[in-house]
């Protein structure tokens, strides 16, 4: 949906033009500064769209996406607007139809399509978005009702990968930054996510543990013990910069990128393709953690903790199993 501010008269006063549910739309925002007068434009859309509900009329697909893109979507993190972004792609021409029109048989014809190029998988992470944005327009009155009722389709779980330490000399035989290991070593011994990893900072670390608060996806206080493979590699990454005695320093960034700024995300996501375990990933060390502490018989509301998770079920979902572990268990159950 096309939107446009423009500066009028000499006092620089915003007015704004935009089309919702077919009919244009103008004003003024009243305003001489920008962010101001684009709060009053969205606000203006979101009555314009209210209005056209009231009048039989429902809003596109696409409006609800840019309506939740610039609420919800400012609290979410840049991976999950680039999977929104893509998920919005595909799904072709149901962008363009009222949210009323989008039936349970339109979004059957929509998945049949793109299965013919796409993995069940990947079709059932489209439907998930579709579904969110749809519940966020119903939540916030721009629809009455759910206008469709699809499954998501039946996919077998895959195992996935869990590593070991031995991973951390894999990947770094051939990696020329003395920062790879030591931040392997502490995602993987320490649980983090990667934007905690990140933004790690030295002044977490306190009385050989690592503290982590007011960082974190929960918002929860994490005390992670500081395991020796850590510190070790810690001290090893000090020494190859040659940054002075082999001591953990008090203050700055753990792994500091260009000019003194945190690195990208993805930073580490070359350095895992040259690992030999298949489809490794940074949350898949983060699973690593819960599954290594798990299988060790550490209490689940200890790693429940450590991973900062509000609820033990959410960190169960963390834990994989094989079957070689299952068929030692029946051996040892039955013997």
């Amino acid at each position: 949906m096309p939107r446009w501010l423009t500066k009028r008269g000499k006092a620089g006063i915003w007015h704004y033009r935009f089309n919702a549910g077919g009919r244009d739309f103008s004003g003024s925002t009243e305003a001489t500064d920008l962010p101001t007068a684009k709060l009053v434009l969205e606000e203006a859309r979101r009555q314009a769209i209210l209005m056209g509900i009231g009048q039989g009329k429902a809003p596109s697909l696409g409006e609800a996406i840019d309506g939740w893109t610039e609420t919800r979507g400012r609290l979410v993190s840049t991976w999950h607007l680039t999977a929104a972004g893509k998920a919005r792609t595909s799904l072709g021409k149901l962008v363009k139809l009222p949210l009323d029109r989008i039936t349970t048989s339109e979004v059957q014809g929509w998945m049949a399509d793109y299965l013919a190029d796409h993995s069940p998988a990947s079709t059932n992470l489209v439907l998930r978005y579709l579904k969110l944005w749809t519940r966020w327009a119903l939540a916030e009155g721009l629809i009455r009702v759910m206008p469709f009722k699809v499954s998501p389709i039946k996919v077998q779980e895959r195992q996935r990968p869990v590593a070991d330490l031995t991973l951390l000399d894999k990947v770094c035989e051939s990696a020329t930054n003395p920062q790879i290991r030591a931040a392997l070593a502490l995602c993987m011994t320490c649980g983090l996510r990667e934007a905690e990893l990140l933004q790690a900072r030295w002044e977490w670390l306190q009385d050989g543990a690592l503290v982590i608060q007011g960082r974190t996806k929960s918002k929860l206080i994490r005390v992670i013990p500081l395991a020796e493979v850590a510190r070790v590699a810690l001290l090893q990454m000090l020494a190859a910069q040659q940054l002075g005695p082999a001591q953990l320093p008090r203050l700055g960034l753990m792994f500091p990128g260009r000019k003194g700024k945190p690195h990208s995300q993805g930073w580490l996501r070359q350095a895992l393709k040259r690992s030999e375990v298949k489809g490794l990933g940074m949350h898949r060390l983060r699973a690593t953690f819960a599954t290594l502490h798990l299988r060790a018989k550490t209490p689940l509301k200890e790693v429940q903790e450590m991973m900062g998770h509000a609820k033990p079920t959410t960190t169960l979902l963390y834990q994989e199993t094989n079957l070689e572990d299952k068929k030692k268990r029946q051996r040892d159950l039955w013997a």
